[in-house]
């Protein structure tokens, strides 16, 4: 999702703390998006499966089962 404003929340923060954890080791993670509680929200089921893309020119992020 995206956090808010007064979290003081960086990129660089962020990574530093996805890079302590271990289980993501390899695992792509989506940062900065409308999802969760942020507003315009777009909810995302919980068992839900997507397809990630990422290109040099475009990210997609389609969910293919909920």
């Amino acid at each position: 999702g995206r956090f808010q404003q007064a979290s003081a929340m960086t990129r660089a923060l962020l990574e530093e703390i996805v890079s302590r954890q271990p289980f993501l080791d390899g695992l792509p993670v989506v940062a900065n998006v409308d999802f969760g509680h942020t507003s315009p929200r777009c909810t995302y089921p919980i068992g839900g499966e997507v397809s990630l893309q990422i290109g040099p020119a475009e990210t997609r992020l389609v969910i293919t089962a909920h």
